[in-house]
């Protein structure tokens, strides 16, 4: 019986976690901005999404010019 409580108690010893800048911080962020990054570059490299948020303004703007001139 007492062999069995010894062989229980080295499995049952707590270690105190460790907390470091590295993994609470660093990794996390790191991460986040390497999401950010990569979903706006694929909102703004796919033409169809890029034409939907940014309309072509060009057009617009020539005849904002073309009616300041005529004016």
């Amino acid at each position: 019986m007492s062999d069995n409580e010894n062989f229980y108690s080295k499995f049952n010893t707590d270690s105190p976690k460790k907390h470091n800048f590295k993994s609470n911080i660093f990794v996390p962020f790191i991460s986040g901005v390497l999401g950010a990054s990569l979903v706006i570059g694929l909102t703004f490299g796919v033409p169809n999404i890029r034409k939907t948020l940014i309309p072509n303004t060009e057009s617009t703007n020539s005849d904002e010019i073309s009616n300041s001139r005529n004016s």
